[in-house]
């Protein structure tokens, strides 16, 4: 509407001062046109009581001349007819030198009189006897100015029908092709701001706003084709994210597998042994029952092992949960610390004693902690003390959109060969890897980064050379009752 108003406004004052100049150069004209005749009829009528003048004069003598005069200016309604000697004294006071010298050269004068409310034309008259003399003839303008003032009344009077019309037409017009057109873009402007496309404009206008408001619709089948394939995007990057991460975890398993076989070596063997004892023992049942226990503790010993496994290298499709986060990280040390002790790495654990609940999907945890660890221990060679600690605390430093509230922490700590500035602001970058070739992929650590955001939380790096490297897993804190985060 203000648009509308702008543009009322605008014709409205065009046409004013388009229609006021009119007026006033035709008032203007006007009068000097009824200033002209009433010179002219003067001027005549000047020339005439002139020659009158003159004839009586030859022949009458002077009184009977201005006689004539005289009687002219008694028989006039509305003139005012007087004669003037000039020269000496006797000079009119209201002309000027210049027009007494057109006077002497025999040329009438008209000028207005008493604010120009009359207007006085002098027909110059030389005497028989040489004398200079002159008869004013004056005629008042009321009437032209009443004439005038009339004019004008109805000059305003006209004017202002005429803007009240206009502006009446053109708010009505700029309403009906300007105000509610606009107002269905800002509409529709809003809503694709917040996100709807279904609706199409339909103004069945050949102007302007007609092609605004097609390049407008045309914007939003843009925008659906752009948010269709965005979003197809997003399905294939979140496939092949769960891809990798896959791959990752049967990368991990890969590599515990010679752990747990090492593991499974001894329960095996005693297995065997007992076996043996059973076939060749023929001394009574209680002792059979006791071999026999012993299997079968054992075979659970190394079927949990083998559980552990196949549970770690499984897709979890269940939703995230409130869990204890020291259980999930206890039950992953011990699925990699057979793999630690085979390369001489002292693995310890340190929990709280009371639970650390947040909302998590165990498995994908327990793939970060695992990818944490298995690089602790591929960073000491040698060997050395690795040490996983879980605790909460409120993080001096993290991303900016954190906040700074309470958050569970597990720390990955190893005594290892540590990393160079440069390495480790790399060290989350997908396919990034210092190992050698066939050593490693260079994804567990993006995808450990990936996880521990898609959980509410991040992940550190501290690291020097030769001084060894922690890796500190951040997640919020989880109201346990409600499974909220705090």
């Amino acid at each position: 509407m203000r648009l509308t108003r702008k543009f009322t406004l605008s014709i409205v004052l065009g046409i004013l001062l388009v229609h006021a100049a009119n007026a006033a150069f035709r008032i203007r004209r006007e009068e000097q046109h009824f200033h002209d005749d009433i010179s002219r009829d003067e001027q005549l009528m000047g020339a005439v009581l002139t020659n009158a003048t003159l004839r009586v004069w030859n022949h009458s003598g002077e009184q009977a001349a201005l006689d004539v005069v005289n009687s002219a200016a008694a028989s006039s309604q509305h003139l005012v007819i007087r004669w003037h000697w000039l020269g000496g004294d006797k000079n009119p006071l209201t002309l000027t030198a210049q027009q007494l010298k057109a006077l002497e050269r025999g040329a009438p004068v008209s000028l207005t009189k008493d604010g120009a409310l009359a207007i006085s034309t002098f027909t110059p008259v030389r005497a028989p006897d040489g004398r200079l003399g002159a008869i004013e003839i004056e005629d008042n303008l009321s009437d032209v100015l009443g004439y005038l003032r009339q004019s004008i009344k109805s000059t305003v009077v006209v004017t202002v029908l005429l803007v009240l019309l206009c502006g009446l037409l053109a708010g009505i017009l700029g309403l009906v092709f300007v105000g509610r057109p606009i107002r269905q873009l800002v509409q529709q402007a809003r809503r694709v701001g917040a996100g709807n496309l279904s609706l199409r404009l339909s103004l069945r206008q050949a102007d302007e706003i007609g092609i605004l408001a097609a390049e407008m619709n045309g914007m939003c089948d843009g925008l659906v084709a752009a948010k269709e394939a965005a979003a197809e995007e997003t399905r294939a990057r979140i496939g092949v994210l769960e891809q990798l991460r896959h791959a990752d975890r049967l990368t991990t398993v890969g590599a515990l597998a010679s752990g747990i076989a090492h593991e499974l070596g001894t329960p095996l063997s005693v297995v065997k042994g007992y076996a043996q004892l059973i076939q060749e023992d023929t001394s009574g049942a209680q002792g059979i029952h006791d071999k026999a226990q012993v299997i079968e503790e054992q075979t659970t010993r190394m079927s949990a092992i083998i559980r552990q496994l196949l549970d770690f290298s499984r897709r979890s499709g269940e939703p995230r949960k409130v869990h204890d986060l020291a259980q999930v990280v206890e039950r992953t040390f011990r699925l990699v610390a057979p793999l630690a002790r085979k390369k001489n790495v002292d693995p310890s654990l340190h929990v709280p004693a009371t639970p650390v609940m947040t909302v998590l999907d165990p498995d994908e945890t327990g793939q970060v902690i695992t990818n944490l660890v298995m690089n602790a221990i591929d960073a000491m060679p040698n060997g050395g003390p690795l040490t996983v600690s879980v605790d909460s605390c409120r993080p001096a430093t993290g991303p900016p959109s954190r906040g700074t509230g309470l958050y569970a922490r597990v720390k990955v700590e190893d005594q290892g060969n540590g990393m160079e500035v440069a390495v480790m602001e790399r060290v989350f970058e997908p396919f990034f890897t210092t190992k050698k070739a066939g050593k490693g992929t260079g994804l567990g650590l993006s995808v450990a980064y990936g996880i521990a955001q898609e959980h509410g939380g991040w992940i550190t790096v501290d690291s020097q050379p030769n001084a060894g490297t922690t890796f500190s897993v951040y997640l919020p804190i989880a109201d346990e009752s409600s499974g909220a985060l705090s």
